[in-house]
This record gives structure tokens, C-alpha cells and sequence, in this order.
């Protein structure tokens, strides 16, 4: 339809904007381009895809009602995520922590520079699961929010409500948390090229 074409060519701000003023439409819009991302950083805290799915209608209900509260100055991403994070908490609380170390044994002796072997390492998913079963909830969420939606050190610490030195370090812990796993999985994975190391850095 030519409304849902023109709606594609905008902004989240200028989608806010529409919203904010009671274009259904933009919302609308605002969920289609969200509720993938969204869906992936629940499910890797969720028990399962049902949950999360769940919890993704609940964030975006909580947006929907809120949305009188959000900026149209460039925050509506992390400002979503805040609320999907908080929305993620709850449901947390209703059931038993099952995060700890006791699911891998052997670790082995860390490395020097963690930062290479996590972003470079071949097999996303096996990161990302050990990631989940080992990392404290702030760390993988930090971690998740900076390398998987891109965002920088500045929305992280909007979305956790941390200061931008905090996730500093909470992403270097994480990181460094991370390598003796995936030295037990690859012993010599390989490192990120110079040029992307500093595309990163520049985002830091």
C-alpha cells in the first residue's frame, strides 16, 4: 500500500512523531522494523520461544502506552530495549535463576587480549549460549546490546541505567569471562581484521 511505502522511507524519530499524534500506522511501522531484534534479545534469556514472544507483546503494549514519554531526538532504539530489558527483569523475578559456572568444568588458562576472540569467534551460537549460562544478567545484556544491535556505549548504559565507564567494564569482564570457553571449543580462533578493530573502538 502506498501509506505503508511512504511510512518505510521515515525515521524512528519522525515515526515517533506520527505516533505521538495518533498515527496507528507509524506504530505499527515502529513494531514491524523492532519485533525481530527484539524478539532475539528476549529469547536468549527467555525459558523458551513462547515466553519471549510473550514478552515482546509486552513490550511493545508497554511502548505503545508510553510512547507520550519517549524523545524524538534519536532514542527510541534504546529506549525500546530499555523497556524489553525491564520487561525481561520481571518475568526473571518470577522464576528461578538458573545462570551459573557449574555447567562447563576444565577451563582453561585465559588469554592475554579477549577482546579478538569473542567477536571473531566462527560459531555465534555456541558463544551466545555459554554466554547466557555463564555471564551475570548485566554483563550479557551489555555484551548482547553492544555486538549484536550495534548500539554504543552510550545507549548501553541508557538501556541499564549504568554509567558509560560501568559498561565499559562490564564488557571487558564479560569478554574476558568468555575466552576460556571458547578456547575449550577452538583453541586458536582466529582474530578480527586491524580496520575493524578500530570501526569498534570508535564507537567506545
Amino acid at each position: 500500500m502506498p501509506i505503508e511505502r511512504a511510512l518505510r522511507t521515515l525515521t524512528d524519530e519522525e515515526l515517533v512523531a506520527l505516533a505521538q499524534d495518533g498515527g496507528m500506522a507509524a506504530f505499527e511501522e515502529l513494531v514491524r522494523r523492532y519485533q525481530v531484534p527484539v524478539l532475539h534479545f528476549l529469547m536468549r534469556k527467555a525459558q523458551d520461544r513462547h515466553e519471549a514472544e510473550d514478552l515482546v507483546q509486552e513490550t511493545f503494549v508497554r511502548a505503545f502506552r508510553k510512547l507520550h514519554l519517549c524523545r524524538t531526538d534519536g532514542s527510541f532504539r534504546p529506549w525500546l530495549f530499555t523497556l524489553a530489558h525491564r520487561v525481561l527483569l520481571n518475568a526473571q523475578r518470577k522464576r528461578r535463576p538458573v545462570a551459573n559456572d557449574a555447567a562447563f568444568e576444565g577451563r582453561p588458562a585465559e588469554v592475554e587480549d579477549p577482546s579478538g576472540a569473542i567477536e571473531t569467534h566462527d560459531s555465534g551460537r555456541f558463544l551466545w549460549a555459554t554466554a547466557a549460562e555463564v555471564l551475570a544478567e548485566e554483563q550479557f545484556t551489555a555484551l548482547w546490546l553492544f555486538y549484536v544491535e550495534d548500539m554504543s556505549i552510550r545507549d548501553v548504559a541508557a538501556v541499564l541505567d549504568m554509567s558509560e565507564t560501568a559498561v565499559k567494564t562490564s564488557l571487558f569482564r564479560a569478554r574476558r569471562k568468555l575466552v576460556p570457553y571458547l578456547q575449550r571449543f577452538d583453541p586458536t580462533p582466529p582474530r578480527r581484521s586491524e580496520p575493524k578493530t578500530a570501526s569498534r573502538s570508535s564507537r567506545e
